[in-house]
């Protein structure tokens, strides 16, 4: 079954199609793109940075997470 998928034609050009039109849409130029949020990098990323990405933005979600809490408790 694997072979036939790999030697499907109809089936690797809609998929190159799919690729090619979500690379499009997300306005990806280059690779690999990471999003986290709202945020892009592009490139080449050393872990360490992608990881102070993600930290500052769980840190955004918390403070924001507290801010609805106290703001429902009152």
């Amino acid at each position: 079954q694997f072979k036939a998928c790999v030697e499907n034609e109809s089936l690797r050009k809609r998929i190159l199609t799919a690729r090619i039109d979500a690379s499009k849409g997300l306005n990806i130029k280059s690779v690999p793109t990471f999003f986290i949020n709202d945020g892009i990098l592009e490139g080449y990323i050393d872990f360490r940075v992608i990881e102070k990405m993600i930290e500052k933005k769980l840190a955004e979600v918390l403070v924001d997470s507290k801010a609805d809490l106290q703001s429902k408790n009152q």
